[in-house]
């Protein structure tokens, strides 16, 4: 992810430690994670039945309710 700017956003000292902490999970300094959690949420809004979720090649917008596409794929190929 390329950062071409900065947008400070008021945020509660809860809300910043749990971005610190997710961020340590997820191996992410908190402005990477912020930026792609904030880019989910605004084409969540935007595509309403569209969720993300992680997979072997990380996260990826997927179907609320299924079917898997990616799986769904891989598995008519074979």
């Amino acid at each position: 992810m390329v950062v071409t700017g900065t947008a400070p956003l008021p945020i509660s000292e809860e809300l910043a430690e749990r971005l610190r902490a997710e961020g340590e999970a997820s191996d992410q300094p908190p402005p990477v994670l912020a930026a792609s959690l904030l880019d989910e949420g605004l084409k969540t809004r935007q595509f309403p039945g569209i969720v993300y979720m992680d997979g072997p090649s990380g996260r990826r917008a997927s179907l609320a309710g299924g079917p898997d596409i990616a799986l769904k794929f891989l598995f008519s190929t074979a």
